[in-house]
């Protein structure tokens, strides 16, 4: 679910994407052919970001973006088409975005990212010595701290926690034997209080 800076609410299901406005009390109605668009598709996360832009990803159909005053949505990943018959990136898990209004998003094959500048192109992010560590695990949610790292919670390897600004990784895993280790391998989501924690 997400509720939108214009009083919309977007509810994400296994078999599409509704609006709701709570100013008229009813699902809209005007862009019933956009969200067609997703009918019969696996709705798994929504993010607004600071210029009203609402983020929509789905299993199987990538990336799609409502820009503000617009009632058709422009897909933004995948883009080529060899990707796009390529399930691991169709498919984003989770969405946030950062301090700064920078897209994040995960897929079956690792975490991207978006600049918040129009025409900013796509590019995954922490490669080469970090990607055999996080680059390309199922990564299931991701959230943006105020301290200028990106906690990742992933299928079976645990969590991660990255420093954009120096690249360094810490691991969080389960550990046997250890009761001050995670309950469990398989993070399925993150959240962050008021206090950063």
């Amino acid at each position: 679910l997400l509720s939108d800076a214009q009083g919309r609410v977007w509810i994400g299901t296994f078999a599409g994407l509704s609006v709701y406005d709570t100013q008229t009390e009813g699902f809209l109605k005007p862009t019933a052919q956009a969200l067609h668009l997703f009918d019969a598709c696996k709705i798994n996360d929504f993010e607004q970001d600071g210029l009203g832009r609402v983020w929509v990803a789905t299993s199987e159909r990538g990336l799609w973006c409502f820009e503000p005053g617009q009632s058709f949505p422009v897909q933004v990943w995948p883009k080529a088409s060899n990707q796009k018959n390529d399930k691991t990136l169709a498919t984003i898990k989770a969405l946030d975005v950062d301090g700064e209004g920078n897209l994040w998003f995960a897929t079956e094959n690792g975490l991207w990212f978006l600049g918040v500048q129009k025409g900013a192109q796509v590019k995954q992010v922490f490669r080469m010595e970090m990607e055999a560590r996080v680059a390309n695990f199922n990564i299931l949610d991701i959230k943006n701290d105020q301290n200028g790292r990106i906690w990742i919670g992933t299928f079976q390897f645990g969590a991660f926690v990255i420093d954009k600004n120096s690249g360094q990784i810490a691991s969080f895993k389960q550990e046997a034997g250890n009761p001050f280790s995670l309950l469990s391998n398989q993070i399925m989501r993150i959240a962050l209080d008021g206090s950063g924690n």
